[in-house]
């Protein structure tokens, strides 16, 4: 990890092979751009952002290789709040001491006014760059009572103010890279157009998944219920199969016991015409009731209700003593029917 404060013409490194300070041309041509994480500070003249500037140096580091960029006084005033250098009440003239140059920068806990490189240490120079200094803010901002702060203990012993306080820091503003997450780093335009189109597509794709996982649960819920009313279906079947099974069996044993009752009757005929009923019901058509009646005269009187049980009417064709019978359609348990009869 490294830490460069980029200062005009000049780069000042922190990083794993110690600190120092080094011309920018000289910069770009070392390895130090290759650091991977790379946190930078930007000490703007007169405290303007240049975007011009900030592309040049995301250029020297190449794309990905920046973890934070951030302007110099941002991080300064960090710095100095984490260490109760400051208050609401001031503004503040920070010095910050290069190297045979200083950085001033006029600060306060909500904003900054101006950041400027002074390639002096008179003493006699520096108090009037102040003083101009507090001249301009308190024209453009009104008059606040006034701190120096300064990591140049000569400067500050020296200067005519009572109020000029020292830390001892080298380059305090590094001390917060790579651990303080700022709100805002310095992106220039394209980077921010970049930033949105790229919240666009993070949005879309989220309502892409979210619809897709509203359409992967309906798909889901609709073959479950498919396979229920499959499951429900089969179940049904089977049920159609055994009842059709029990009421056959309960037809043929029926039968078997009317048979064994005609065989009891004195009379063949009626066991005969029995016989011929059972043997006249085509496909479809069940007995409700037959009847044999002997008349006074002694002959018989024989008559049978049938219904179709699919409902399909078709007609009667009867066998033996049911071959002249006569037919007359009626309505038995909900079903189409015939009231056949004959006489003999």
């Amino acid at each position: 990890m490294g830490r460069y404060l980029f200062e005009n013409d000049r780069v000042h490194f922190w990083n794993a092979d110690g600190q120092g300070v080094m011309p920018l041309d000289e910069f770009r041509a070392s390895d130090m751009a290759l650091d991977r994480e790379a946190y930078i500070l930007l000490a703007a003249e007169e405290g303007a952002v240049s975007f011009t500037r900030v592309r040049e140096i995301k250029n020297i580091f190449g794309r990905g290789r920046i973890r934070t960029f951030v302007p110099y006084a941002q991080a300064l005033r960090t710095f100095l709040t984490e260490r109760r250098l400051m208050d609401f009440e001031h503004l503040y003239v920070v010095l910050d001491d290069l190297g045979g140059r200083l950085l001033l920068t006029v600060i306060s806990s909500t904003q900054v006014l101006v950041t400027r490189v002074i390639t002096h240490n008179e003493v006699d120079l520096v108090v009037d760059e102040i003083r101009r200094t507090q001249k301009n803010a308190a024209e453009h901002k009104g008059a606040r009572p006034w701190r120096i702060l300064s990591n140049n203990e000569l400067l500050v012993k020296a200067l005519p103010e009572d109020n000029a306080v020292f830390f001892e820091t080298y380059l305090p503003a590094m001390q917060v890279l790579g651990r303080v997450k700022f709100p805002r780093c310095l992106m220039t335009p394209e980077e921010v157009a970049a930033g949105k189109r790229r919240e666009r597509a993070i949005a879309l794709a989220g309502a892409m998944a979210a619809a897709l996982a509203v359409i992967a649960a309906g798909s889901g819920y609709y073959v479950h219920v498919r396979h229920r009313d499959h499951q429900t279906d089969r179940k049904l079947q089977e049920l159609v199969r055994r009842r059709d099974e029990v009421s056959e069996r309960l037809m043929h044993l029926a039968v078997m016991k009317y048979q064994d009752r005609l065989r009891g009757f004195p009379s063949i005929d009626l066991a005969l015409g029995m016989d011929d009923l059972l043997k006249s019901l085509v496909s479809g058509m069940q007995a409700a009731s037959v009847t044999f009646e002997r008349r006074d005269d002694g002959r018989w009187r024989s008559s049978a209700v049938i219904f179709f049980v699919d409902g399909r009417v078709s007609p009667w064709a009867g066998l033996g003593l049911w071959s002249k019978a006569q037919a007359a359609p009626v309505l038995e348990q909900d079903h189409p029917g015939l009231r056949i009869s004959t006489q003999e």
